[in-house]
This record gives C-alpha cells, sequence and structure tokens, in this order.
C-alpha cells in the first residue's frame, strides 16, 4: 500500500489502535507533557512590538475595546501579549508520522511489531467532528539545531505558532512527524470516519488479531479501508495488502 498525498500515520499497540479505531477518537496531548524537555518550549518565540503584523494590529485593536481608554501603551501591548500566551499554553497537539516504515516508530510506538500504523488522510474535507478544518493547525515538523533564533511572533502569528509547535531538534528527524494542533485544552477528540483510510500490521500480529481488527472496523462501519501488512524482504520493510473481503 502506497501512501497518497497528506495520508499520515498514528502508529499504536493493538490495543490502543482498537480504541481509536472502536471510539472513533483521538488523544489531543498538552505539549508540557512531550518527553523532550526542549519541545515547544516558549523560548522558540519573541514577542518585538517593533515588527507588528497587520492582523496583530487588528487584534489589539480589538483588546482596546475591552479595556479603559487610558490604559498606556507598554501595558497594553503587554496584556495582548499574555492573551496569547494564554492561548497558546491551552493548546494541544496529536502527533503522526508521514512514514510507515521507521524502525524506530515501530518499535517505540507499536508494540516492537505487535501493534498497527493507523492511516489517516487530512485531505478530507472534515477530519474532526464539530471542528471545522479552518480552526485547525498542521503542520510537518522542522527539524533544526537547537541554537537557531527565536522567531518574532507579532510578525505573523500563524508562522508562530508553526515554530514553536513544530520546531524539534535534528536528533528527532527519524519520526518525520506531522502534527495537528487545536485551541482546546487536551483531551479525546472525535473525527469522522471517512478520516481513517487504512490500517497496516506489524510484523508480529497474528492472523487472528488480524481478521479481528477487520471484523471490528467493519462492524463499526468504515468503508473502503485499506488493510496491509509489514513483512521483510531481507533485510529491509516491505508492504502487502490484505484482501478483506
Amino acid at each position: 500500500m502506497k501512501l497518497r498525498d497528506f495520508e499520515i500515520i498514528k502508529y499504536a499497540s493493538y490495543e490502543n489502535a482498537e480504541k481509536i479505531a472502536r471510539g472513533q477518537s483521538l488523544k489531543f496531548n498538552d505539549p508540557k507533557s512531550f518527553n523532550d524537555p526542549f519541545d515547544c518550549a516558549i523560548d522558540h518565540l519573541r514577542f518585538d512590538f517593533e515588527e507588528i503584523s497587520t492582523g496583530v494590529l487588528s487584534d489589539i485593536c480589538e483588546l482596546k475595546k475591552l479595556i479603559p481608554q487610558d490604559i498606556p501603551r507598554e501595558l497594553l501591548l503587554e496584556a495582548y501579549k499574555h492573551s496569547q500566551l494564554d492561548k497558546i499554553k491551552k493548546s494541544s497537539i496529536c502527533c503522526f508520522s508521514m512514514k510507515y516504515d521507521v524502525p524506530m516508530m515501530w518499535a517505540h510506538y507499536a508494540d516492537d511489531h505487535n501493534g498497527v500504523s493507523l492511516v489517516f488522510d487530512y485531505e478530507v474535507e472534515q477530519p474532526f467532528k464539530n471542528i471545522i478544518k479552518s480552526r485547525i493547525a498542521a503542520f510537518p515538523v522542522n527539524y533544526a539545531d537547537s541554537d537557531c533564533k527565536p522567531f518574532n511572533y507579532l510578525s505573523s502569528k500563524k508562522n508562530g505558532v508553526v515554530k514553536l509547535f513544530g520546531t524539534k531538534s535534528t536528533e528527532w528527524s527519524y519520526e518525520s512527524e506531522f502534527r495537528i494542533m487545536l485551541l482546546n485544552t487536551p483531551g479525546l477528540v472525535r473525527f469522522n470516519k471517512p478520516f481513517l483510510s487504512g490500517v497496516i500490521f506489524g510484523l508480529r500480529v497474528s492472523e487472528r488479531d488480524i481478521k479481528s481488527f477487520i471484523s471490528l472496523c467493519n462492524g463499526c462501519g468504515y468503508r473502503n479501508l485499506r488493510f496491509s501488512r509489514m513483512k521483510k524482504e531481507g533485510l529491509e520493510f516491505q508492504i502487502e495488502e490484505i484482501n478483506a473481503t
């Protein structure tokens, strides 16, 4: 099975993959819980009011309507900075990969090939229930050296968000990570069934468990899922399609 454009991978243990498929939901996490302490660190950003985008100026004008008219400019700008930091703190992330054949990903996140990688198609019109796509931020992670310069959030909020939540050290580049971010508190978020487009079983998943998982997906009403399994060809990974009919 070849990944299509915009398809992304969620590595999971067999049990967690069952929960995702049955519950039709993905867990969005607080970035502070990530295993890399430098991940999503606010030090990736700076707030330089000498270089402000028109979008930020519009935000500040709206903020000014809500507070006393005689507030000093410095306090107004500081209030805006803290309002944006508050939004950032409430954001949550779901992590994926753009590759299905990364050995360390199978080992770390998919129970040493006893697990599953779920394929999601981000090109679908409405990935999540009750959340319009325009309110979702999605981007591949950029892998950079730790001494890269902080980005001025006020010059572009969109690019600032990507810089903050989408920058990791080059040591993590093997993950080929893709992230979906919501301005929501962490927790389970339900997705629409077309978002799940395929299932790839690990090398060590038994035939019985494969049949059980396919039966689960059919019983939950998923349609047009592509099923396949990993296999070894010499010292390389290959993928073998499974006829689920």
